[in-house]
This record gives structure tokens, sequence and C-alpha cells, in this order.
């Protein structure tokens, strides 16, 4: 069964999807992943079920490297902002540039933990682990933003962007078009989301030409480069 946290970036994806294109898009959750599609969609009319699916710079049957690594660190971050925010209830915003791994989390939780931090300003420190430099950007928030957490490790965001074609979406949606027979036997048009979240490095693609492809019996493919832009396949 789909994890929470990636139900969350589902709908997330398809509500910012939406409003990217002006669609009137009603999102909600389906009963089951077993008999549904991921999403259940309902515009003013002819509401339809809606699967998404991400796509990375290196995935091949075994997942992508990148992206594990990402997850990995954003796990770390996770844990970080938690023992901090059990010892210290000031708010803040907390980006890290430079090597960061379990062993960097000791050291930047002392770091935190015993420092005053002045709202309204950006605080920046070095540390040194295993003889590499980390660095880190601290910024006080207002109380407004108690237990804020949605720090970020900037080396996961800034890359370079890979190229893909038509045939490499087309893959895709050949893969994702196997269940579509018994999706329909709760709704009758089924579209696919194709993602690629290029905040992140592990979604920096970018479309190098845009012709038709075989949707597989989907009604319509999307392939979004989340948060930029998206192209829209239509079946024959």
């Amino acid at each position: 069964m789909t994890r929470a946290i990636q139900k969350q970036f589902e709908m997330l994806y398809a509500s910012s999807l939406a409003k990217k294109m002006n669609y009137d898009w009603d999102i909600k959750v389906p009963p089951n992943e077993v008999d549904w599609p991921d999403l259940l969609i309902n515009p003013s009319k002819d509401a339809f079920g809606l699967e998404v699916r991400d796509f990375y710079v290196d995935e091949d049957r075994k997942g992508s490297i990148v992206k594990k690594g990402e997850s990995y660190r954003q796990k770390l971050l996770s844990d970080l902002s938690v023992k901090y925010y059990k010892k210290k209830s000031v708010p803040i915003l907390l980006d890290i540039r430079g090597p960061f791994d379990k062993d960097s989390v000791v050291e930047i939780l002392d770091y935190l933990l015993s420092t005053e931090f002045q709202e309204g300003s950006i605080m920046e420190h070095d540390i040194s682990i295993k003889g590499n430099k980390t660095t880190l950007f601290v910024e006080r928030l207002n109380s407004s933003f108690a237990n804020y957490s949605y720090w970020k490790y900037m080396n996961d965001t800034i890359g370079w962007v890979e190229r893909i074609k038509d045939e490499d979406i087309e893959k895709i949606v050949k893969e994702k078009s196997v269940n579509i027979h018994r999706y329909k036997k709760n709704v009758n048009n089924i579209s696919l989301l194709i993602v690629a979240n290029r905040i992140n490095n592990s979604g920096k693609l970018l479309l190098e030409k845009r012709c038709n492809i075989n949707t597989y019996g989907f009604n319509k493919v999307f392939f979004y480069m989340h948060p930029l832009e998206a192209i829209v396949y239509e079946s024959d």
C-alpha cells in the first residue's frame, strides 16, 4: 500500500498541476488502491481516475540511487528537527550546504541548541565533519511558525538537467497501463500523471521534443516538470 507521505505528494502534484493548467479539479482519495487508481478527480463534469508516477533521472528496475540518497538525507533532517524542538521552542528555518550524514547531526544539533538566533537575520556558521566543511544558514522565525521543520539540504536542489525524449515517457505509460482494466470497473476514464520534481536533483528532467505517443488506454497523459510546466498527451 502507498505510504501516507507518498499519498500526500500525489495530492500535492495533482493540485499543483490543476493550478498550473487552470483545471477545475476536486481531488479525492479512493476507497483503496487495489481496485482504484491513485486519485479520483471530480471536475465540473466527467469525473475520472488519475494514476501518479514519479520519474527520476537515473531510474532503473532497482529504483533511483539519487532519490534514495535524497530520501535518506530528508529523513536525517526530519529527525534533526524533532530532536531540536524537543529541547528548544524557538522556530527556525535551516538550510545546509556541504557534506551531510548521520555523523553531522550531533554537531549541527549542538550548534542549534547552544546559539541564540535573532529574528529577521540569517546566521551563517561553518562546522567541520571529518575534515570537511558544512555550512549552516539559520533564520529565526516568529512564534507563529511553531515547530517549523521544512528544512533543506541545498546540495540536493542544485544539479544538472537531463534531457529525455517522448519515447522515455511512452515506456512509463506502457508500464503503468497494466492495471487500467481493473480500475475501469470502478471509474470509466483513467489518466496518468508523470511527475519530474525539478526542485530536487533526482527529478531535473527536460523533455527534448514533444510529439504524439501511444497512451496505452489512458485518456490523457500529463508529463509535469514540477513546478515549471506540463505537457499533455491526448489519446487517439
